[in-house]
Order: C-alpha cells, then structure tokens, then sequence
C-alpha cells in the first residue's frame, strides 16, 4: 500500500486471473473508513471495483476479507518474510499460476515452524521461473560431480577443487546437500523437509545471492530481515 493523497491510497494486489492491479483506496486512511481493516498487506481479499481496461489504476469500492493470515502477522519474523515475499512478486512479472502458487506460500508461511525454509523454497521457485536456477547436479565449471567444495556466482552453481576460485563461497558437504535440496524441491516437500533439518537464514542467503546478482530485481525488505537475523 502506497500514499496517494491525503486520506487515499494506491493498493497493489495480484488478482486470481495471475496479473497485478494499482487500486486507488479513496479515503481508506481515515479512521471510520469501512475498508481500512480489510485492505492491509498480506490478507486475502475479494475486490470489487470500477474496471475501466484503459487505465492502469482503477478505484476500489468495497472488499471482503476471505483470509487475514492474523498469526503470520503476529510473528515479527513470518511479517518480514512475508514482506519480502509481498515485494518480489510485486515486481516482478507474474506467471501462470502465481496466484494460487502465492497463496500457498502465505499459507505455508503462516503454518510452519521453519518460515526460512518457506522463503528459500520461493527463492528456488522464482529462479527457476526467471531461468536463473544454480546448477547442483556437479560442477558447472568442469561437470564433474566429485571433489565438490563451494558455491560459485559467476560460474553459476557447485564448484569443485580444481575450478574454485577465491571469489567463490567455500561450503562443507552438508551445506552443499542442503543446498542442492533447496533447488530441487518445492512446496509439496515441506513437511518432509520440516523434519530433516533447521533451516536458517543462511540457506536462504545461498539461494538468494542467486536471484539478486541475476535477476534484476531489487528487494529492499530483505534489509530488515537480514538485520532480524544478527540480533
């Protein structure tokens, strides 16, 4: 949600048709506003509004909230997340199915007691959907698939000893697996995945050097959760 005017707002919301819509909220900052409470970030909502195909913004008349995600919100770390998640389907260019696939991920999100994993299983999914996905099946400088010792940005995925250069992430055999895991799976994995190991902030850290060296695509809120990290 965006200020536009003094009582008014501009709302970006991904529709169930996979495409993104500027909403102007007319007086939804005021405090007897009947849609204040149902347009807030990361809630579920039926719109109804006044669509002209012309514009690109088009005025919001009423919602129904369908879904709050009111414990998500209620942990400070799923919020930053969530946020994160909020910002880099916002900008970027939505795919078939990124409705639905988003509201698992909320979903998942609000249920889990791992929310890194939630978030480094999107990463996976939005590289893999940009085609920017690591290469973890060897060594994407030789092919080789032992003797595999980091991870390489600028080679594009594992490294072995004889193509590691000091300008790429040494990591153990472990980190290498959990590594490769995230790359592989998808959603439908996480209660197997839940069970296997704690998944922290630096799983998501090796997953998203990814996205933000290839990807173009800025995602400021990732600073705040990175300083929620090392506190």
């Amino acid at each position: 949600m965006h200020d536009y005017r003094e009582n008014d707002a501009i709302v970006k919301v991904l529709g169930d048709d996979d495409r993104l819509y500027s909403l102007i909220a007319r007086g939804i900052r005021k405090i007897a506003s009947k849609n204040a409470g149902k347009v807030q970030p990361f809630q579920y909502v039926r719109f109804f509004i006044d669509y002209q195909e012309q514009r690109t913004m088009h005025a919001l008349r009423t919602a129904d909230l369908i879904q709050s995600f009111r414990s998500l919100k209620e942990d400070l770390l799923k919020q930053a997340i969530a946020a994160v998640l909020c910002e880099c389907m916002e900008k970027s260019e939505p795919q078939n199915d990124s409705f639905p696939y988003f509201l698992s991920v909320l979903t998942q999100l609000e249920q889990t007691n791992q929310p890194y994993l939630i978030l480094s299983l999107f990463f996976a999914h939005m590289n893999r959907e940009i085609g920017i996905e690591p290469f973890v099946d060897g060594c994407a400088g030789c092919g080789r698939s032992d003797l595999l010792c980091g991870i390489s940005l600028q080679q594009g995925g594992f490294v072995c000893q004889g193509c590691y250069h000091e300008r790429d992430q040494q990591y153990d055999k472990n980190d290498l697996q959990s590594f490769r895991i995230l790359c592989k799976a998808n959603l439908t994995h996480v209660s197997l995945l839940e069970t296997t190991q704690s998944w922290n902030y630096e799983h998501f850290s090796m997953i998203y050097r990814f996205f933000a060296e290839y990807s173009g695509i800025p995602i400021r809120s990732v600073r705040f959760l990175t300083h929620l990290a090392s506190l």
